[in-house]
């Protein structure tokens, strides 16, 4: 099988599992000091950075189905609105004292995965074609462009 570059689609779902992990990595190994700097307590950035780990690895997966169902794709959507939902929640109910760099963490990732929701869900029948569709898709414009009688 040879991998082909990522088609327009497809690589909404790499920038989806890449933002998730490198986040989630981030806040993890600097929750000591976003706490101090952002006025967020340590436990909901343990919780914000392990999630985002969590979801990286679905959303990774996702990226190596050779055939992704319609449902995981639609599974995808809701979590990011989802977690863009309560991300908010976490930022409202910790207002009083949370800083202007914690506002920009959840309030940024809020509006991260909920845009990601969106484009996932407007395209979801798209990004149900994996690795291998594109593969067999490639194969078949090459035998295509291969066998015109004009070349």
């Amino acid at each position: 099988m040879v991998l082909q570059p990522l088609a327009g689609a497809e690589r909404i779902l790499w920038v989806d599992w890449i933002g998730a992990a490198v986040v989630g990595m981030l806040t993890l190994f600097l929750c000591e000091w976003l706490s101090a700097v952002g006025g967020l307590p340590l436990r909901v950035l343990l919780v914000v950075g392990s999630a985002n780990l969590v979801y990286a690895l679905y959303s990774f997966s996702l990226c190596m189905l050779p055939n992704r169902p319609v449902r995981l794709i639609e599974a995808l959507v809701l979590a990011n609105f989802t977690w863009s939902l309560l991300c908010i929640g976490l930022l409202v109910g910790n207002w009083s004292r949370v800083c202007v760099p914690g506002i920009l963490h959840l309030g940024g990732e809020a509006l991260y995965v909920g845009l990601l929701g969106l484009l996932e869900w407007r395209h979801r029948q798209r990004l149900t074609q994996g690795l291998t569709d594109r593969s067999r898709d490639s194969e078949s414009l090459h035998s295509l462009a291969s066998s015109d009688p004009d070349r």
